[in-house]
């Protein structure tokens, strides 16, 4: 829409027309009977304001009509620019005043010297830069300083044009996006299919009014309209370039196809430290109840610095690669235009080269980036720790089967070394059962020829001794009667006197030889104890079902016999192999013998 100054059809009012533009309006309110139009969004002024409307609305580039024009000099072929005749014809009537004063002809000194003051001149700039480009037009270029204006209504920025590889701008201009142009363009950029957001170094094609600011100078452009469309194009290019030199450098798909390790549980994760990104990923571990050690790298997820920030925080976790399993690396919502940032040549080739297995969550449902594209990739935060979560588990469900399957191995190989050590243990029992009958049989002639030889020394030395005993009683008996009969009383005293000491002597002696002969009947029933005893053991340890239950098994003949060695046994003869829990009916297929062989037992008899 252009800004007019218009004659209404009846002659008596001033219709002015402009788009919104909040510098003008306050401009437009302070005119005498200015009324507003609601229903054709127009203001009008009272005819009779023409001078002073005109001398309102001169720095902002309004046109006058014709009819307008007529009006304000009483003429009707007039340029109908406002800003050039009246102005100048009243700057020409002032000077052709003071040449007439000065007796110098107007015309000498225009031709020789022209001086007007700072607001004409900037007048007659604006008007020749509003003849060059009386239309609007598209410009392209990157935008700069838009981030720290973004916050104000009117947001003045510039839009620079940079050549491949340099820091500095090759030309910029400054522009200017009024507020109610401001609120639709960033609604439209925000709700179209691949969303965009105005932001330092994007590129841009803006459709724009040329216009200068009379009161400072500035030369500007006035933001009309945006061509999402150019800008998705130039991230399309830089995408596919960098994918092009990916592929020449044979990069794309390195840690791509890097597998992604069985137990990731120590990760070096990369995000702005305390984002609703971090959260998600932090939140999502936590909950699994796994045991995962996570480090944090902060970096800026979005604008001019991410580049640089999240290269140093790559740089950081990879020089520390022994620590972690893998690197995520996220960040939250936000536009395509966001997403731009980490479409970097350099940043690709880092993570391409990467020592780890980097996983990446910093895309949308529709859109994605380079980093999306090299690396394992989910949409959002919350599914790359899910991500995370499930390889721990299905690693852990692995690690379950395959104990399952080892306990189940472990359970039949128990199962059979029970059954082969109850047959052991029944075999072992049974001819130990015989062995320790013919081991009893043996013990029991050997205590009873013990207590018979122990009871026949015994009867011996009692029978001995009370044949002394006898013996000594008699001869003191004859003594005595011999005594009575040769002596007297007296004699009789002195004999019995002499008698005493032999009668006690003979005492003490059979004393002794009660003494001994207890002694001696002790030790030999301790010697037949200590034989006894060490025939247990002997006994104990060839128990036939301690051998069965040591895995032993036992041979026994067709005649109910231990075979003791292979020599007792031919080619085809039946035998019993007797074990822990039962009996095997074998036949002999063959028969080898050593040179050496273990003795047989016998029953010989040993001496005592």
């Amino acid at each position: 829409m252009a800004r007019t100054i218009d004659l209404d059809p009846r002659g008596k009012d001033l219709v002015i027309r402009f788009p919104y533009d909040p510098r003008v309006i306050p401009v437009v309110r302070s005119l005498p009977g200015r009324r507003w139009n609601a229903r054709d969004k127009v203001w009008t002024v009272s005819s009779s304001s023409i001078r002073e409307t005109v001398k309102a609305l001169e720095p902002f580039g309004f046109l006058l009509s014709p009819e307008a024009r007529g009006i304000l000099d009483g003429s009707s072929s007039s340029k109908g620019q406002l800003g050039t005749s009246p102005e100048q014809e009243s700057l020409f009537a002032a000077t052709e005043v003071d040449e007439e004063k000065n007796g110098i002809t107007g015309a000498n000194l225009r031709a020789e010297v022209a001086t007007v003051t700072v607001s004409q001149l900037n007048l007659r700039v604006r008007s020749a830069l509003l003849d060059a480009f009386p239309q609007d037009l598209w410009v392209s270029g990157e935008i700069l300083e838009w981030d720290r204006n973004s916050h104000k209504r009117t947001v003045y920025f510039k839009i620079a044009e940079r050549e491949e590889n340099q820091a500095r701008p090759k030309a910029a201009v400054t522009a200017v996006l009024f507020e109610s142009r401001k609120e639709l363009l960033e609604q439209r950029l925000a709700s179209s299919q691949q969303p965009i957001r105005l932001a330092d170094g994007v590129e841009v094609r803006l459709l724009v009014r040329v216009d200068l600011y009379p009161p400072s100078g500035g030369y500007q452009l006035i933001v009309e309209d945006i061509d999402p469309i150019f800008t998705l194009g130039k991230m399309a290019q830089n995408r596919a370039r960098i994918l092009q030199e990916l592929d020449q450098r044979n990069l794309r798909e390195r840690n791509l196809n890097r597998q992604i390790p069985r137990l990731p549980l120590r990760v070096a994760l990369i995000t702005s430290s305390g984002s609703d990104a971090y959260n998600d990923v932090v939140n999502e571990l936590e909950r699994s109840g796994y045991r995962f050690e996570v480090d944090v790298f902060d970096a800026h997820m979005q604008g001019p610095k991410l580049p640089k920030t999240l290269g140093l925080a790559l740089d950081r976790a990879f020089a520390d690669a022994g620590r972690y399993d893998a690197v995520v690396l996220v960040r939250g919502g936000g536009s395509r235009s966001d997403l731009a940032w980490f479409d970097n040549l350099d940043l690709a080739v880092r993570i391409a080269e990467a020592p780890l297995k980097v996983l990446c969550g910093i895309g949308h449902h529709r859109d994605v980036s380079i980093l999306d594209l090299i690396t394992t990739s989910r949409k959002t935060p919350t599914a790359v720790g899910a991500l995370l979560v499930s390889q721990v588990r299905a690693a852990e469900e692995a690690l379950e089967t395959k104990g399952q399957a080892l306990a189940t191995a472990a359970s039949r190989q128990m199962e059979e070394f029970k059954r082969h050590l109850a047959d052991t243990v029944n075999r072992l029992s049974r001819e130990s059962r015989r062995t320790l009958s013919w081991e009893g049989q043996r013990l029991t002639k050997t205590l009873r020829s013990v207590v018979d030889s122990s009871g026949r020394s015994l009867v011996r030395a009692h029978t001995s001794t009370l044949d002394r005993f006898h013996r000594i009683v008699r001869s003191c008996s004859q003594t005595l009667k011999e005594a009575r009969k040769t002596s007297n009383t007296q004699r009789e005293r002195l004999d019995w006197e002499r008698l005493r000491p032999r009668i006690h002597r003979e005492r003490t002696r059979i004393d002794g030889l009660a003494r001994s002969l207890l002694q001696g009947t002790g030790v030999v029933l301790r010697a037949g104890n200590q034989r006894i005893e060490s025939l247990a053991l002997r006994v104990q340890a060839r128990d036939p079902e301690r051998l069965l239950r040591q895995g032993f098994c036992l041979l026994i003949d067709d005649s109910g016999k231990i075979v003791h060695t292979a020599r007792n046994l031919t080619r085809e003869q039946a035998v019993t192999v007797k074990l822990q829990d039962g009996e095997a009916e074998a036949k002999i297929e063959s028969v080898h013998i050593h040179s050496q062989n273990p003795t047989p037992p016998s029953d010989t008899k040993r001496k005592n």
